[in-house]
């Protein structure tokens, strides 16, 4: 399980794939970022923080009164209220006095407000059920009336938010602007309130060489595309005020992250506006708090943004009848459309959105929503859905994969109808980012829509009927085995989300759906192949143990990711198998035990990953019954079909190593000049025969609940009557693993 030290905002909780894109972030100029996410040119915003200056906002009482508890705050949390009474007062100085902005109350200045939500959690996606995170981001960004529904005890939800911002207190913010102060020759602040620990007050006289320090507040509004959290310009000093010594109080400050390492305002290193920028970065004090006039200015043209910039929506999307400004955010895109050529016929089809069905929001992946359609001219197929999803430019289209698969034979796979490549990131912000490399070192993504017909959620089935999970299995397996030996793919996403169902007749058929992440190999067994992409794995709480234990280590030196195989794909059967029957079944149960079921289904998805590894290989090399992991009543008729699943896994686990250690033995006899024949044939793919179909199926088969061809469960207790000998003579059918002699170590 989680331990308990682990708190929510621990580094050890960050997916070692979100830490190595981070890695790669690049810092851009303000101008550059100003145009790209906020569409707003460097003339207006010079033009802005100028006028700013001239209106002497610094000098309005309510702002003052708000930076001097931002700056006097003993904690980070009471930043928290003077900094969104700061943002909606900026908001109200700005309306009909900046150039663009409308003195009416309308939308959008009048309506976009600063929300101090940290009290109170965002309302968890209902996709997610019990096991939805928990997020309480520091300032939300909503329309007014979200505000006032707020003020009155209801919770926010994720489509009300417009941006949300993060305050983060790494420093004695009041002692550093003391210095600074002193060493510019101004008057000391008012008396305020010191934060914890606190340094001595610094005497006031002029300091020697004047020492570089953190910024007043460092911020970073989370918009669809932002820059890294350390983007923040280094101001530079105004024009318009009395004295050189009051222009910028935080001019040559650094930034300082989060682990204290100290950066310079080096045009290379960051965002830097130079000597041209002297009104851009300006900040007055006039002997009170400074006041960056930047940061205004760019809190104004956020509130001016237009909707489509809050959702990121291609120009081919064409919005319902009424207007945004009176409907945006909109709690989904019903009503939306778009129009598209059919792949085939090449007529020009108009595709309505109608009921939304799912929406996964992801750090890794490809933010994914489906929504049931309507088609003019109508189709001769229907009860069709729309699938949207941002993948990777470089993998094979979904449509192509389950072409290839449907001509090769393979079954249990979706019929895809019509599809369209809608348009790609590259287009917009990360064009802008780019200009002028030749080889961008981001991964492209192409915004692209499927349309496939309608299956049920396996989700609504297990949860009445759990008996059905080996059949699903069997199924599946038959799928995964043809996708890799008839259509050489590997599907390498099994989850919840991606097998479904329909009844035909008074049968059961799986479907699997959703190749984004799938592969084709090469014909040769034997050749290397490498993901096409860089996060190459699938959905965590149903990952193959393996796979999550090496995410583990893709922060070390010369880490080379291992290959994803078929028996990968086909462990991920029975995690998504435990992961049914711990989450879907709960309304069986009472409450303690609810807790306890929902407890394991959390420890194998959230928390430091590390952790997540060893919860799944506790599972498979101990088993449910010695973790005391009990089932629900309706699955106990399920209890040895899962122990016999973790008897396969940890043969086929055993069989690895000893191929590894082998491995290992014959490098290390080698770099010692010792004549070492080459090793015998071992098939990866199944890990030397031991993980096959025809195996797992010859295990599972006997301790199925119900038979393939069953379609009642009137016999089920009949069927469940077992000698404990029985046991004994399924699992004998396990291949034992190889036996392959281990390198004694000293």
């Amino acid at each position: 399980m989680i331990p308990s030290e682990f708190s929510e905002r621990s580094r050890e909780l960050i997916h070692p794939y979100v830490e190595e894109d981070l890695k790669l972030a690049n810092q851009v100029s303000l101008d550059k970022w100003l145009n790209a996410v906020l569409g707003f040119p460097s003339n207006r915003f010079k033009s802005w923080t100028t006028k700013i200056g001239e209106m002497k906002w610094f000098e309005d009482d309510v702002v003052q009164r708000c930076l001097r508890e931002y700056c006097a705050a003993a904690k980070e949390v009471h930043r928290y209220s003077p900094f969104a009474e700061l943002g909606n007062r900026i908001l109200e100085l700005a309306r009909g006095k900046l150039p663009g902005v409308p003195k009416t109350k309308s939308y959008p200045v009048d309506d976009f407000c600063f929300l101090n939500s940290a009290d109170r959690a965002i309302a968890t996606i209902p996709e997610h059920g019990a096991l939805g995170a928990v997020r309480r981001p520091d300032i939300l960004n909503v329309r007014s009336s979200v505000s006032r529904r707020f003020a009155t005890g209801e919770c926010v939800q994720w489509t009300d938010v417009l941006l949300w911002w993060e305050l983060k207190k790494r420093f004695n913010l009041t002692t550093i602007l003391d210095k600074e102060r002193v060493s510019r020759g101004l008057d000391s602040p008012d008396d305020e309130a010191p934060d914890e620990g606190a340094a001595k007050p610094v005497p006031r006289r002029k300091l020697g060489r004047k020492k570089k320090s953190a910024p007043a507040f460092k911020q970073g509004p989370k918009a669809r595309q932002r820059p890294s959290p350390s983007s923040t310009p280094t101001v530079t000093s105004t024009a318009g005020v009395k004295r050189r010594a009051e222009d910028n109080l935080l001019d040559g400050l650094t930034l300082r992250s989060s682990n204290k390492t100290r950066q310079t305002a080096d045009p290379q290193f960051g965002l830097y506006l130079g000597k041209e920028a002297a009104v851009q970065s300006g900040s007055c004090t006039q002997g009170r708090q400074p006041f960056p006039m930047s940061c205004a200015a760019i809190i104004v043209a956020m509130a001016r943004c237009k909707a489509e910039q809050f959702g990121v929506l291609p120009a081919t999307v064409i919005k319902p009848p009424t207007p945004y400004p009176k409907s945006f955010p909109p709690s989904n895109l019903g009503d939306s459309g778009l129009t598209i050529r059919h792949p085939i016929t090449n007529k020009r089809i108009l595709i309505t959105l109608k009921r939304p069905l799912f929406s996964q929001y992801v750090l890794l992946g490809r933010r994914t929503f489906v929504y049931t359609i309507e088609t003019s001219p109508a189709t001769p197929a229907t009860g069709l859905i729309a699938k949207f999803a941002y993948q990777v430019h470089s993998r094979k289209t979904e449509h192509e994969l389950v072409k290839k698969a449907h001509d090769a034979g393979v079954q249990h796979l979706p019929e895809i109808h019509m599809w369209a490549d809608l348009w790609k990131l590259s287009d917009a912000a990360r064009r802008i980012f780019h200009e002028g490399e030749k080889k961008p070192k981001y991964e492209d993504r192409i915004f692209r829509m499927i349309v496939y017909t309608q299956f049920a959620s396996i989700k609504s089935l297990f949860s009445e009927r759990c008996e059905l999970i080996p059949i699903m299995v069997e199924q599946m397996l038959d799928c995964l085995h043809d996708l890799r030996y008839k259509a050489n793919i590997l599907h390498r996403d099994i989850s919840v989300n991606n097998v479904m169902y329909e009844k035909r007749g008074s049968r059961y058929f799986f479907v699997l759906i959703d190749f984004d992440m799938g592969v084709i190999l090469p014909r040769n067994p034997e050749s290397n192949y490498y993901a096409s992409s860089k996060h190459r794995t699938g959905t965590l709480p149903f990952m193959a143990s393996e796979l999550v234990r090496d995410a583990c280590r893709s922060d070390k030196p010369n880490w080379k990711p291992i290959r994803h195989v078929l028996r990968h794909d086909f462990e991920s059967l029975f995690w998504l198998s435990l992961w049914c029957v711990l989450t879907l079944l709960t309304h069986t149960v009472d409450s303690k035990t609810k807790d306890s079921l929902l407890g394991w289904a959390k420890s194998l998805e959230t928390g430091p990953i590390k952790a997540i590894a060893a919860n799944k290989e506790s599972i498979t090399n101990l088993g449910l019954g010695y973790l005391t992991i009990d089932l629900p009543d309706p699955a106990q008729c399920l209890k040895r079909w899962f122990r016999g699943w973790t008897r396969l896994m940890r043969t086929a686990n055993s069989a690895a190593a000893d191929r590894f250690a082998q491995l290992e033995n014959l490098e290390d006899s080698r770099a010692e000049n010792v004549d070492v024949p080459d090793p015998e044939h071992f098939d990866e793919e199944t890990a030397g025969g031991t993980f096959t179909k025809d195996i797992i199926n010859e295990v599972l088969s006997p301790l199925m609940p119900l038979k393939p061809t069953d379609i009642c469960i009137q016999d089920l207790e009949e069927q469940l009557i077992q000698d404990d000998g029985e046991d004994a003579r399924v699992f004998a059918a396990v291949p034992p693993a190889p036996e392959l002699k281990r390198r004694k170590w000293r």
